[in-house]
């Protein structure tokens, strides 16, 4: 019998956490559409988003991520982008502001994290 002690290599995991809102698809992109993020006549997340649209996210510091083929979308920024003289309220604060711009009030921001595997 040969034990692996090793790495596997045919599986494929992938995980995230950011300070944002996680949310289901339908939700972010109503609105998004009411801030003039995402083209009104926009059918899904998923679309605007890998057609280019995250360009626009980024320009503001946010990323997103769509685990489970989209039917949830994550908003936010990455912990590891809080400066080196931000306090963890005022990078909380930082976030909540640029949500709020592109998102308005509907969602309270707070830690999102997901982990998932395939194989």
């Amino acid at each position: 019998m040969k034990i692996r002690n090793g790495f596997v290599s045919n599986s494929s995991s992938c995980s995230f956490l950011i300070y944002g809102v996680y949310e289901d698809s339908s939700s972010i992109l109503e609105c998004l559409k009411a801030t003039g993020i995402v083209p009104v006549d926009t059918n899904s997340f998923g679309d605007w988003y890998w057609d280019g649209g995250e360009k626009e996210l980024n320009e503001k510091g946010l990323i997103a991520e769509t685990p489970y083929d989209g039917d949830y979308v994550a908003i936010g920024v990455s912990y590891d982008s809080i400066k080196d003289d931000e306090t963890g309220k005022q990078f909380k604060e930082r976030v909540a502001k640029v949500l709020t711009e592109i998102m308005g009030d509907k969602f309270v921001p707070g830690t999102c994290q997901e982990a998932w595997r395939d194989g």
